[in-house]
């Protein structure tokens, strides 16, 4: 009460006025600090994952490659250093980029959607253009209904191809012209007359009957001629066909079906050769396996073997046409269930069909392979799934292994491509770059010559104390006393499937 008081009686003062000011608000401050919590807004913090970032498609040094799969469905190339991009390959050295099947089919779509939008963009400037040109140019001198059919005339002339369009837009002007009779016999007065380039008609037929020169009747006649005329002239335009228009000649990019060849080859372990050893394979259709029977599994004699019980199986259950990697699990776990009780010993198991989209889908249990060769180099392959060092998931009737605890692959593959299936009797004496070097000198061969140059090969390895093999690494690495210097192979059966994608 003593600060409105004495703001009363001393209202110059400014001190005074902004104690009261604060004095008076003081309440709602305070009130505001017990505002509940639920009524202060949330603000959602914005992050940025690591794996929402792009793959690249290529990369040379700082230099990344990726598809513009938002807009322009183009390839471009970003300096991860500099944060510089290109549209053209920074360096003539920098890989080729190659799109899967499904991305290149996107990227052609974009393609076609932005070639679309700009052409769209560019057609509809050039249209704003011409009326804007239209407009600026201003009257004939003619009678309104006259100088829209002398628009008509010229337009239809100057672009045949779209002479219906421009005609009924003449049928417009005509119908929303306004004015009079003497109007539109005369013309419009404050109309601006200006010179056509080529006048539709200049000559006026001479007074007959006595009539004179000019006046009246003059300007009538010459009116009913040019009228005349020109609609003589429009009819005649828009009667005449419309030009033909070339059909747009139809690409058919879909996809092809990959086409197939495949050739196989086992070579018994020196001391079975008698009875074919304890591998086995199967090729029906588009569909493939390797099944490598566990030496160390105790063995009834005059029962099959678990790993042929597998491969027989496997081939009456399919067709010819390629299966999805869960047909693979359902029939290979069905195979399993009769071997159980009908086969003797174990086996590991790997499996893959090419269906018709192109696609390998594989499925592995233990440690045979299956892999992916793409100009010169390994571009996919399945991984190896064991319990411990030499003892590798398998399948028999006291294991609890079953193929749906086996890994899977799933690629698409492209014409030129090599797939290769095989035991680890082929991948525990022949490394990677051996592999890839025999291949990439024998390409020419085919697949049942090259299937069986690759199980040469691991022999010669096996039988050699002083090679270097992917098994005695991993021997030596374990502390097996007969690895002790590292080298030597691992005898083994040996089975290998080629096919080649066409």
């Amino acid at each position: 009460g003593y600060l409105v008081i004495h703001l009363l009686l001393y209202p110059e003062n400014t001190k005074m006025r902004l104690a009261c000011s604060i004095f008076l608000v003081q309440p709602f401050i305070l009130t505001s600090a017990f505002v509940s919590t639920n009524q202060i807004p949330r603000h959602t913090i914005a992050t940025t994952c690591l794996w929402d970032a792009p793959e690249p498609l290529a990369e040379e040094g700082s230099w990344q490659a990726f598809l513009d799969d938002e807009t322009t469905g183009l390839i471009y190339y970003f300096d991860t250093k500099s944060g510089e991009s290109l549209w053209e390959p920074p360096t003539s050295t920098f890989p080729e980029v190659r799109l899967p099947r499904k991305k290149q089919r996107q990227a052609e779509e974009l393609r076609k959607q932005y070639r679309k939008a700009r052409q769209q963009e560019a057609g509809g400037e050039v249209q704003v253009i011409e009326e804007k040109a239209t407009a600026e140019e201003g009257g004939s001198g003619l009678p309104s209904w006259i100088e829209g059919l002398v628009e008509v005339k010229d337009k239809v002339v100057d672009t045949p191809a779209q002479e219906e369009i421009i005609v009924d837009e003449g049928a417009v002007e005509v119908v929303e012209e306004k004015g009079n009779w003497f109007t539109g016999l005369f013309g419009d007065k404050n109309a601006a007359t200006v010179e056509e380039e080529e006048p539709v008609v200049e000559e006026v037929e001479e007074p007959t009957n006595g009539e004179k020169k000019g006046g009246f009747f003059a300007a009538l006649g010459a009116l009913k001629d040019k009228s005349a005329a020109v609609a003589d002239k429009v009819e005649e335009a828009v009667t005449e066909p419309p030009p033909k228009k070339e059909e747009p000649k139809i690409i058919d990019t879909s996809p092809k079906p990959i086409k197939i060849e495949i050739g196989s080859h086992i070579l018994p372990h020196p001391a079975k050769v008698r009875w074919g050893g304890e591998d086995a394979l199967f090729v029906k259709g588009r569909t493939f396996g390797v099944f490598d029977g566990v030496s160390g599994a105790e063995k009834l004699d005059g029962v099959p073997l678990y790993s042929r019980t597998l491969a027989n199986e496997m081939k009456k259950a399919l067709g010819k046409d390629g299966v999805s990697v869960q047909d693979l699990t359902k029939m290979l776990t069905a195979a399993a269930d009769f071997a159980d009780d009908v086969a003797t010993g174990a086996s590991t198991a790997v499996v893959a069909s090419i269906g018709e989209n192109g696609f390998l889908q594989a499925l592995n249990v233990g440690d045979s392979l299956c892999l992916v060769i793409r100009d010169g180099k390994i571009a996919a392959k399945t991984r190896e799934i064991s319990h411990y060092w030499e003892c590798p998931y398998q399948l028999s009737d006291d294991s609890p292994d079953r193929p749906k605890d086996g890994t899977k692959l799933n690629v698409e593959l492209i014409p030129g491509d090599l797939i290769i299936m095989g035991s680890d009797g082929i991948f525990d004496n022949v490394d990677d770059d051996m592999l890839l070097d025999l291949v990439n000198k024998n390409n020419r061969m085919n697949p049942n010559q090259l299937s069986r140059k690759i199980c040469d090969l691991s022999r010669k390895q096996s039988l050699d104390a002083k090679s270097v093999t992917p098994y005695a690494r991993q021997a030596q690495r374990r502390g097996d006393p007969a690895f002790k210097s590292g080298l030597g192979g691992k005898v083994d059966d040996v089975s290998c499937i080629i096919v080649k994608c066409k």
